[in-house]
């Protein structure tokens, strides 16, 4: 009996003293915007938040980029959210996600604005700035994209 007192204390001594890092590596991010086709709003557009966890600094090299010139998201990165535009073109998507380095969101939007009739989606890709992200499970900024108009053709 006095032997697994010996044992059990330990661990919860560890478990206690360690608590605070998991809390310190939930980290979170949050973006907003309006998306418009034209003059029009861009009602139900599909957006993901993602955790890219790849490196960022080089995703843009041809190893991340496909034949299309689009962003290639590893199938290991984490969505840890997704939301569809409003009836006016609004959105507002927030996450957390767990991890040990500082997490790297990207916001990617399929839409089909200027595709009707093409099969699938187009795909646009917003990178979040490390400044936008913060410790703890609510976001204390929101990055803003503003009005973006789907028409725009990005490299």
């Amino acid at each position: 009996m006095l032997g697994i007192r010996f044992l059990v204390l330990p661990v919860i001594l560890t478990v206690v003293c360690h608590a605070h890092r998991v809390t310190r590596m939930v980290q979170s991010v949050a973006v907003s915007g309006m998306f418009v086709c034209g003059q029009r709003p861009a009602v139900g557009v599909l957006i993901k938040l993602f955790e890219f966890d790849g490196n960022l600094r080089n995703a843009f090299s041809s190893e991340f980029v496909d034949s299309t010139g689009y962003l290639k998201v590893p199938n290991h990165d984490d969505v840890l959210n997704e939301t569809h535009t409003d009836h006016e073109g609004r959105f507002f998507v927030h996450g957390t996600a767990l991890e040990v380095g500082q997490i790297e969101p990207i916001v990617k939007v399929y839409h089909d604005c200027l595709h009707s009739g093409l099969p699938g989606k187009r795909k646009i890709h917003f990178i979040v700035p490390p400044h936008f992200t913060n410790y703890g499970t609510h976001a204390e900024k929101v990055l803003d994209l503003g009005i973006f108009n789907l028409e725009a053709i990005l490299p």
